[in-house]
């Protein structure tokens, strides 16, 4: 049976572990901040378990008065994987905040070092989309260096991609000196 559950705070390392595995360093945050904005309740953290055996997991930006949520980190643990967890994770996500657009960001294919690299890209972003997402058009959206999609659940449009991403990240970062790091430009 599936079970969602938030992330209690003796799981933060194991779930910093997790991530680790999962992403490249390069868009990993260093682990007292991640378990800061999770004892602070920026980040929102849940597991995805399946009979007791946690399956997957999945961090969260989602501050008060926004009408946006940010899925920061979202994974299943490689012996799950395939088997219809990240869409289980994903639809949790988009009920638990039905009221907001989920957003998401996803490594640029067109910016892998290599054509393995640039396939794998484009399998995640072949799986949001069949998830309900769609790419939210940008001239340039670079999160700490790396290029980035971003893709939301909601066929509306969403407004200054550049200004929803600012007041997501804002509350992890405490000041808005940060935010240069959060480099988007809007389509004009």
């Amino acid at each position: 049976m599936l079970n969602i559950r938030n992330i209690e705070p003796n799981e933060y390392k194991a779930l910093y572990e997790n991530m680790s595995r999962d992403f490249p360093r390069s868009e990993l945050p260093p682990f007292f901040s991640v378990k800061g904005n999770l004892r602070k309740r920026v980040y929102n953290g849940i597991f995805l378990s399946d009979d007791g055996e946690d399956v997957g997991y999945s961090v969260i930006t989602a501050p008060e008065g926004l009408s946006y949520a940010l899925v920061n980190f979202l994974g299943v643990l490689p012996r799950h994987r395939s088997q219809g967890y990240g869409s289980r994770l994903l639809e949790t996500i988009s009920g638990r905040w039905r009221d907001r657009v989920i957003m998401l960001e996803v490594e640029a294919p067109l910016s892998a070092k290599d054509e393995v690299e640039r396939r794998l890209r484009e399998r995640r972003i072949a799986f949001y989309k069949k998830n309900g997402f769609r790419i939210v058009p940008t001239d340039t959206c670079r999160i700490f260096g790396v290029d980035m999609e971003i893709m939301a659940n909601s066929e509306d449009p969403i407004g200054s991609v550049k200004e929803i991403m600012h007041s997501l990240y804002l509350p992890a970062f405490g000041s808005r000196p940060w935010l240069r790091f959060i480099y988007v430009k809007d389509t004009e």
